[in-house]
C-alpha cells in the first residue's frame, strides 16, 4: 500500500512464550523512516495452529522499534506486557483491548524513565527503567508477582564502577527469568571491560554475581 508516495511495509517487532502453546507476537506496520508506526500483537493459545484478531496497542511508535525479545513478555495465565517509549502495555490472551500504564504509576520516585526491558515466569513481571535505555545507563529494577497488578521496588546489584579518569554505569542490560523469584541479569562493561552477571532467587531481594570469562 502506498501512503503520500510512500510504499507501507510490515515487519515482525518482537515476540514472547510462557509454554509451548501460550505466546504472542507484535507486527509493526508503517512507512520506513517515518515519525510513527503502528503496533499490533497477535496472540495464540493453541501453539501457533491459529492466531487472534490483533490489538493495536499504538501508533505512535518509532518506526525503527523492536528486534528485542526484551521488549515483551508474557506470563502463565495469559497477562502480556510490551515495554515501549511511551510506557507499559499491557493485555491479556482471549481478551480484546489493551491498557498503557505510564512510568509514573509504576513508580513514582523516577517519573522521567523509560521501560528498557520486561521479563516474565510464571505470575512474575520483572522490569527495568532507566534515563536512556542500553549500556552505561544506570537503572531501576521492579518486580510484581501478580500479573503486574502491583509492583515493588528492588536494587538492581549493579551500581557504578569509578576509576581516575571516568565513571561507568554498569545497569541491567538485559533479562531472564528461570523462576517465580529467580531472575539472570547481565550488566555492561565495567571500568575494567568486563561484563558481569547477577542473580537473585528471591525476586531481588539478594544477589550473587559473577564476571564471565571475556577477553
Amino acid at each position: 500500500r502506498s501512503v503520500g508516495g510512500a510504499t507501507e511495509s510490515h515487519w515482525w517487532v518482537t515476540l514472547a512464550f510462557a509454554n509451548s502453546r501460550l505466546g504472542v507476537v507484535v507486527r509493526g506496520t508503517g512507512v520506513e523512516q517515518a515519525a510513527h508506526c503502528d503496533l499490533s500483537v497477535y496472540a495464540t493459545s493453541d501453539g501457533g495452529a491459529s492466531w487472534s484478531v490483533p490489538v493495536l496497542v499504538t501508533r505512535r511508535a518509532s518506526c525503527n522499534a523492536g528486534g528485542s525479545t526484551d521488549e515483551m513478555a508474557i506470563t502463565t495465565d495469559g497477562h502480556w506486557f510490551l515495554a515501549t517509549p511511551q510506557g507499559l502495555f499491557q493485555g491479556q490472551v482471549n481478551r480484546t483491548g489493551s491498557e498503557l500504564v505510564q512510568v509514573t504509576h509504576l513508580d513514582r520516585s523516577t517519573p522521567t524513565e523509560t521501560i528498557c526491558s520486561v521479563a516474565a515466569f510464571g505470575r512474575a513481571v520483572w522490569l527495568t527503567l532507566a534515563d536512556s535505555c542500553g549500556l552505561r545507563s544506570p537503572s531501576i529494577l521492579l518486580y510484581s508477582g501478580n500479573d503486574g497488578a502491583t509492583w515493588t521496588h528492588r536494587t538492581a546489584p549493579l551500581g557504578f564502577v569509578v576509576d581516575s579518569a571516568s565513571t561507568f554505569a554498569t545497569p541491567p542490560d538485559s533479562l531472564a527469568a528461570t523462576g517465580p523469584g529467580s531472575l539472570w541479569l547481565i550488566g555492561s562493561a565495567t571500568a575494567n571491560g568486563r561484563f558481569v552477571v547477577a542473580r537473585t532467587t528471591d525476586a531481588g531481594r539478594t544477589w550473587l554475581s559473577s564476571t564471565p570469562p571475556c577477553k
